[in-house]
C-alpha cells in the first residue's frame, strides 16, 4: 500500500511539473518582429491589445496565431507576448494552433476604448485545444 501511495505521489508531482503557468508582462518574452505581422505602428487614439501565452510543458509543441478582427497579426510560443495598436470600436480577437496535431481555436469579443489597454491570456492544454480569456494586471 506504501508503495502504491509513493507512485501516486510522483505521478502528481509529475504531472504538477508540466502545468502551465501564466505569463505576465514583466516576464514574457516579446515576440520576435519576423512573427509580428500587423498592427504594431502606435496610433493617435487607438486602443493596446496584449496577447500572452503561457509557459510550460503542455501544449508547447504547437504555436498559436492570434488574429485581430480576423486578420492574423502574430504567431506566439510560450512564455512570449505580444501587444497591437487597435482601432476603437467592437474587435474580435481570436487564438487558433497551428503545427501539426494542432487544432483549436477559442475567440473574445471585446468594445476596444481609444488609449486604453486590454489584456489577453492564450494557453494550450493536454487535449491540443487553445484557451483565450480577458485577464487583469
Amino acid at each position: 500500500m506504501k508503495a502504491l501511495a509513493v507512485v501516486a505521489a510522483i505521478v502528481a508531482l509529475g504531472l504538477a511539473g508540466c502545468a502551465n503557468q501564466p505569463s505576465t508582462p514583466e516576464s514574457a518574452a516579446a515576440v520576435p518582429p519576423d512573427r509580428l505581422y500587423s498592427m504594431q505602428a502606435p496610433q493617435p487614439g487607438y486602443g493596446t491589445v496584449q496577447v500572452l501565452r503561457d509557459t510550460g510543458v503542455t501544449g508547447s509543441g504547437c504555436s498559436i496565431d492570434v488574429y485581430i478582427n480576423r486578420e492574423r497579426v502574430a504567431t506566439l510560443e510560450p512564455g512570449e507576448a505580444a501587444t497591437f495598436q487597435v482601432k476603437p470600436g467592437r474587435t474580435l480577437i481570436e487564438a487558433a494552433s497551428s503545427g501539426m496535431l494542432c487544432s483549436g481555436r477559442d475567440t473574445s469579443v471585446e468594445t476596444v476604448a481609444s488609449d486604453e489597454t486590454y489584456y489577453f491570456r492564450t494557453a494550450s492544454d493536454g487535449a491540443f485545444s487553445v484557451t483565450l480569456s480577458p485577464t487583469m494586471f
